[in-house]
């Protein structure tokens, strides 16, 4: 299971903590949480995530990075935490996993995360729910608007399971984010949008409690 933590202010990750005790509570599989970060994760936090996981007998493991690897996009997201964005290296990062569920830090988990993990992705790249809002016709995301995917289809990018090995064939998840964004100034949802346009058809839709 992976978390992006990007946390400027040193009070985000107590929301990762939350999701992943909302996670050990609620299953009996064993878990390796991989905790995405930037250099705003201070050795404080990274000491009390790691009790999170050493309580409950799960494994831990941290991956650095400089998020000036975003390069612009870094500074121009101001309304979404740089942290999601953190997903698309997770192919580039982790070259010896096949599959990993990638949450946001801001989550509770009120069941056993394993039903998700179960799920059959050979045949696809992600497994997402659909956006709630987007198909009760509260809004309309750009990647909507723009015809790169359908109102059907638009899945909410905050919880999925993803076939890694499967992405890769794709082509850089990194590249082709970073592609669309530069391609679709106007998007207002950045990475979940991208994340839409690259992988419209190539995702399997799941049920509405995962959103």
């Amino acid at each position: 299971i992976c978390l992006g933590i990007h946390d400027k202010d040193g009070n985000y990750s107590v929301w990762a903590g939350t999701t992943m005790q909302s996670i050990v509570e609620n299953t009996k599989a064993p878990i390796v949480f991989h905790i995405l970060h930037d250099d705003t994760l201070n050795e404080i936090n990274k000491n009390k995530l790691s009790l999170i996981a050493d309580n409950s007998g799960n494994d831990i493991e941290f991956h650095h990075f400089n998020s000036d690897v975003f390069g612009t996009f870094a500074d121009s997201m101001n309304r979404f935490a740089i942290g999601t964005m953190f997903r698309i290296m997770l192919p580039d990062i982790m070259p010896y996993l096949k599959k990993i569920i990638y949450l946001d830090s801001d989550l509770f988990v009120n069941t056993d995360i394993e039903e998700l993990w179960n799920l059959n992705i050979d045949n696809y790249c992600l497994a997402a729910a659909q956006d709630c809002s987007t198909i009760r016709n509260w809004g309309t995301p750009y990647a909507v608007a723009a015809g790169q995917t359908s109102r059907d289809r638009y899945f909410n990018a905050g919880v999925l399971c993803m076939n890694l090995d499967n992405i890769r064939k794709n082509g850089s998840l990194f590249q082709q984010v970073i592609d669309y964004l530069n391609d679709n100034p106007r998007t207002w949802i950045p990475d979940q949008d991208a994340l839409n346009a690259i992988f419209s058809g190539k995702t399997l839709l799941i049920d509405e409690k995962w959103n």
